[in-house]
């Protein structure tokens, strides 16, 4: 059992397309049959059940996917904890982050950034959080920044700092002449300005 065994295990999970998972991990689609067909005699049982359409996770398939991921994940801590100790931080990263927030952020994260690592490249692309979330689980983004708890057990959350929400009623609202005001009291208004599907302060 090796790690790219595994890697390819989560790429076809995650596209459920053999040709697609190939390109993603940058393989032959041979390359990906041989070396998953490899795995499941080493382990003896069948990880996907190829007789659907898509193919889906057997039901110890899904057991094993969700190890692989946690293993895949802390092999990449491992390897990004070497690297920041060696103060080697190099190559391309690839960032995700909610619009409501990246205007505030980035400019306090890029400059910085470029001037501790200059052999390092941070692209940064605005992302609602669904999408952040899939980039993650898929490998297509590095790192995302958006509102936890996610309660994703493949991604590790390290919370950065706490914001507080405030609210903005109308004059003659009740609410207005409260210190504070709880969750329940909110959804007991007819008309609250909200943001739109997708973002993750809804």
């Amino acid at each position: 059992m090796t790690l790219q065994q595994l890697e390819y295990v989560v790429a076809l999970d995650t596209y459920r397309h053999f040709v697609t998972a190939a390109d993603k991990c940058f393989v032959t689609q041979p390359t990906i049959t041989i070396q998953v067909k490899k795995l499941e005699d080493e382990i003896g049982f069948s990880i996907f059940d190829k007789r659907k359409s898509p193919f889906q996770p057997t039901e110890l398939g899904v057991m094993f996917i969700q190890k692989a991921k946690i293993i895949l994940r802390e092999v990449g801590d491992l390897k990004n904890m070497v690297t920041t100790e060696l103060n080697n931080i190099d190559g391309e990263y690839r960032m995700g982050i909610i619009p409501t927030i990246s205007p505030y952020l980035i400019p306090l994260i890029s400059g910085s950034f470029s001037d501790k690592y200059p052999n390092a490249v941070l692209k940064i692309k605005e992302m609602q959080s669904d999408d952040i979330i899939a980039g993650l689980q898929k490998k297509e983004i590095d790192l995302g920044i958006l509102v936890t708890p996610l309660n994703e057990p493949s991604i590790r959350e390290i919370k950065m700092y706490n914001e507080p929400f405030v609210f903005y009623g109308q004059s003659d609202d009740m609410l207005n002449n409260k210190s504070s005001v709880t969750t329940q009291e909110i959804e007991n208004i007819e008309n609250v300005w909200l943001l739109e599907n997708g973002h993750c302060f809804r």
